[in-house]
């Protein structure tokens, strides 16, 4: 358990100096968060994505998970995250979608 303490200790220092060199005055302590679901990689976000992406990170979210909810958009975000390396992707098909299901799409996506 140690280590794990010392590892956040870390962290937390590191996010600190972080946050002192930024330009932005924080009331907060500074933490990395994890977006669990987020859309960020879809057509709409075309025009202001990188600002988006800057909101994120100015508020510590540090990682996050772009979502598929059918082949196409589950084609899209894994395409994505190889060119973001601070995404990663959860593919499937959503039950509102399922219509669009074609015999062999859950081999496709394994």
């Amino acid at each position: 358990m140690s280590d794990v303490r010392n590892d956040i200790q870390a962290d937390e220092r590191a996010c600190a100096v972080t946050a002192a060199g930024s330009d932005q005055a924080h009331d907060r302590p500074y933490i990395k968060l994890f977006d669990s679901h987020c859309h960020v990689n879809e057509e709409r976000f075309d025009e202001d994505r990188e600002e988006v992406l800057a909101r994120m990170a100015e508020f510590g979210i540090t990682r996050y998970a772009v979502i598929g909810s059918d082949m196409a958009t589950s084609r899209a975000c894994v395409d994505y995250v190889k060119t973001h390396p601070n995404a990663v992707c959860a593919v499937g098909i959503h039950p509102h979608e399922a219509k669009g299901y074609r015999e062999g799409d859950l081999e496709i996506l394994a």
